[in-house]
């Protein structure tokens, strides 16, 4: 989450930071995709925080650093991956 966020205020060039808090309901590292929501939360919620926007495509592109299933959150139905 971390992580993502700080990709995304580098895309955007945003100097200043922010502080995030995170409660974990679902444990990373399990395949329940606890940490990709997690990633695909912050971005969005980064995004609509900053009031920027970013081309879907480019947004599909960094979420899919941060794991395999984090594009997934994205999508707003059931899809399949590959391992």
């Amino acid at each position: 989450m971390y992580r993502a966020v700080d990709a995304l205020r580098r895309e955007l060039r945003i100097r200043g930071g922010v502080e995030l808090q995170l409660k974990k309901m679902i444990p990373v590292g399990r395949g329940l995709g606890g940490g990709s929501s997690d990633a695909a939360a912050a971005l969005l919620g980064y995004l609509r925080l900053t009031r920027k926007k970013l081309a879907a495509a480019r947004l599909m592109e960094m979420a899919a650093f941060f794991g395999r299933g984090c594009p997934v959150f994205f999508v707003g139905r059931a899809s399949a991956g590959n391992k």
